[in-house]
């Protein structure tokens, strides 16, 4: 890794909290690397807040289609401006994740076409069961509605 200017998320403060990159390390193993400490509590609470973060907004505000609306104009951008930007849409899973026929929001490659393709993401065994009981979920669900809604 280079001594330049640091990437986006990393914060040279001697913390670690948040590094984000596409097919980069997973953040244990980018810590361990750089000798920054990791703690997985944060994270299980980070995990568990962003979970939940539409109730708080919807207490908070009555509604959350500030947010979408936010989100949906950043994907039309990258879709427009054929900016080949990686973001975070939902989209059929590959079949090389070996999850099942299941839609997931996973960091794909949006341009001119949409979702150019879905990127893969290094998951440590915590992580992988993780995507697989959310897979499982969303599954579960549409199981669900498609005995009480005719298709």
């Amino acid at each position: 890794m280079s001594q330049g200017r640091p990437k986006q998320g990393i914060q040279r403060s001697g913390r670690c909290r948040d590094f984000t990159g596409a097919g980069e390390l997973p953040l244990d193993e980018f810590c361990k690397e750089l000798g920054l400490p990791y703690e997985e509590s944060p994270l299980a609470r980070i995990a568990s807040e962003t979970r939940t973060a539409g109730v708080d907004i919807i207490d908070a505000k009555g509604a959350t289609y500030y947010g979408i609306g936010a989100a949906l104009v950043r994907i039309i951008r990258a879709i427009l401006r054929n900016e080949r930007a990686i973001l975070t849409v939902s989209s059929r899973v590959p079949q090389s994740m070996q999850l099942g026929e299941v839609s997931l929001s996973l960091p794909s490659i949006v341009d001119r076409q949409g979702i150019a393709r879905v990127l893969s993401v290094a998951l440590n065994s915590s992580e992988r069961k993780a995507l697989e009981a959310s897979a499982e979920v969303v599954k579960r669900n549409i199981a669900t509605l498609s005995q009480t809604i005719p298709i």
